[in-house]
């Protein structure tokens, strides 16, 4: 299985980082560059029949056309690739000045996201916790979410999952922080590990209001809490700045580089900044 790829950190050197990149670019890209080099390669052989005079039929020539080949090639992928507006990978995103906190193949996403629990987990050690609210920016925010919450659960941490798109259960985290019962009682734990979910229990206003109240004064024995928001989250600003990082969960091969400017843009007047966890496509094996 693919392993999640830190797209930013200091360990992949950017020319490693680069030349990944590059090869992903010219897989995914191929017909470009294929018409592209094509092109050069038929002019040069036309010219070399019908005027050799112009362009001599020697080595030297044919090693100048396959070059230039070459370069026309890459340039028709780049070109191709930068027009795109659905987002194929980190590039798009970093070429928009995002910052890419994690990659991970869709197979994957039970794993996904380990270098974020690794920052968790060093948080915890220096005697902090977690407070993460994830945004959908056209991937599952909520499947990543439970993930996140429960692999931090099988490192040995404290867990909770508050699940403002849950509207189905009866209870949730309106009705804890309305005193009508405790958060215990409201909760579903998991039999066996330190990981409890919660659904939202109220309407949107209310549950955004009880999930900021939860954010401000979590458990005392707590270690990461990943709050899901809504799809129209209202009184987001609150839940925004009330958590230690807002991370918006990307489709590869869905979502729009437009829709990611425009959610950066909001998260902005909310005074938060955004950081990217990408889910899917193409990936190269390490």
């Amino acid at each position: 299985m693919q392993t999640p790829q830190n797209t930013d950190q200091a360990g992949d050197p950017r020319g490693r980082a680069a030349t990944r990149e590059l090869v992903e670019l010219l897989l995914l890209r191929h017909r470009p560059v294929l018409v592209g080099a094509g092109a050069v390669v038929a002019v040069g052989l036309l010219l070399t029949l019908l005027a050799p005079g112009v362009l001599p039929s020697t080595a030297l020539t044919g090693a100048v056309v396959g070059l230039l080949a070459v370069v026309a090639g890459l340039a028709m992928a780049i070109a191709v690739d930068w027009k795109d507006d659905v987002v194929r990978g980190p590039r798009h995103l970093r070429r928009d000045g995002h910052a890419v906190l994690a990659w991970v193949p869709s197979a994957a996403v039970g794993a996904g996201g380990a270098e974020l629990l690794d920052a968790v987990e060093r948080r915890v050690e220096a005697g902090g916790r977690s407070r993460l609210v994830l945004v959908e920016a056209g991937g599952d925010a909520r499947r990543v979410g439970r993930a996140l919450a429960d692999q931090a659960a099988g490192r040995g941490m404290t867990s909770l999952l508050v699940d403002l798109q849950d509207l189905e259960r009866p209870a949730g985290v309106a009705d804890v922080a309305a005193g009508r019962m405790r958060l215990g009682e409201a909760a579903i734990i998991a039999p066996g590990r330190p990981f409890a979910s919660i659904g939202a229990g109220g309407a949107p206003q209310a549950a955004a209001e009880a999930a900021v109240s939860l954010l401000q004064r979590p458990p005392s024995d707590l270690k990461l809490m990943v709050v899901v928001a809504a799809d129209e989250p209202e009184g987001g600003g609150g839940l925004f700045s009330a958590c230690d990082r807002v991370v918006a969960v990307v489709a590869a091969d869905r979502s729009t580089r437009a829709e990611i400017r425009a959610l950066s843009a909001d998260l902005a007047k909310a005074g938060a900044t955004v950081e990217t966890l990408v889910v899917g496509g193409m990936q190269l094996d390490e």
